[in-house]
């Protein structure tokens, strides 16, 4: 029987920018794995979150980009590249 392979947490907090079809799958993955201690999903609409976490692809959602990545040791963003420009602005410290 093969031995089974050691899961070890490579990132204590993940952040999902977009949790559609690419975002879920690298989140699921990532949970199977055991690669994230915590997967936080950002979405602009409610039901999106509501299903990320109804689904358990995500423990947390929030459509508050700053506070997704808060305290992140990785950040993916998976949303369609048109709406990649305004993504940094409310990131950005002052």
């Amino acid at each position: 029987m093969p031995k089974a392979r050691a899961k070890k947490v490579l990132f204590e907090r993940v952040a999902f920018i977009g949790i559609g079809l690419i975002g879920a799958s690298m989140a699921l993955a990532m949970r199977r794995e055991g690669m994230a201690g915590s997967i936080v999903a950002c979405a602009r609409r409610a039901a999106t979150r509501k299903t990320a976490l109804r689904l358990g692809i995500a423990d947390e959602a929030t459509k508050d980009y700053g506070k997704a990545v808060q305290g992140a040791d990785l950040v993916v963003i998976a949303t369609p590249i048109s709406t990649n420009g305004p993504l940094p602005k409310p990131l950005r410290r002052t």
